[in-house]
């Protein structure tokens, strides 16, 4: 489908203008609870990705565990981000968008003043 954007009128379009509407579904890997991008099983995800292509849906919801790319304040899991980014690709050439639920931890600690 190409890249979604919003167009003059403030909705979203997709690349031809055309308005879009985003159907989607929540998705957690059937193979791990939460965290697929340290668990990173790139055919079943690509089975499942095409699976929600095939019923019409052109976006998926994902959680990002904040506290598994985040391990420790200012020590990065650079693999997950090499496995999100690469979740990222698959995802908007199967399905166009992909929506990111951050679950936070450390964020709050900083943030809020809250250890989660």
């Amino acid at each position: 489908m190409g890249f979604v954007h919003f167009g003059e009128n403030g909705w979203l379009v997709d690349k031809n203008g055309e308005p879009f509407y985003l159907t989607g579904i929540n998705y957690i890997a059937k193979y791990v609870c939460t965290d697929f991008f340290s668990d990173f099983r790139e055919e079943i995800l690509e089975k499942d990705l095409a699976k929600i292509e095939e019923m019409g849906l052109n976006a998926v919801r994902v959680p990002v565990n904040w506290g598994n790319a985040e391990p420790a304040e200012g020590i990065f899991n650079e693999q997950y981000f090499v496995n999100f980014s690469r979740f990222l690709e698959m995802a908007i050439i199967s399905v166009s968008v992909a929506v990111l639920s951050f679950v936070v931890g450390i964020l709050a600690k900083k943030f809020l003043g809250v250890d989660l």
